[in-house]
């Protein structure tokens, strides 16, 4: 699965990436790096 599409998923679900995809994020928490993916995601969606 892409990470767009799993960021896709962890907005309908009310989630973060590093919970729903240890795999690509397995530092437990929040980073700068999935910050920066969140805000791409959504200026794409606007």
């Amino acid at each position: 699965m892409s990470v767009r599409a799993s960021l896709a998923l962890c907005h309908i679900n009310h989630s973060f990436l590093y919970e729903t995809r240890p795999d690509l994020f397995p530092y437990g928490f929040l980073t700068d790096v999935e910050l920066q993916l969140w805000a791409n995601y959504f200026d794409s969606k606007q």
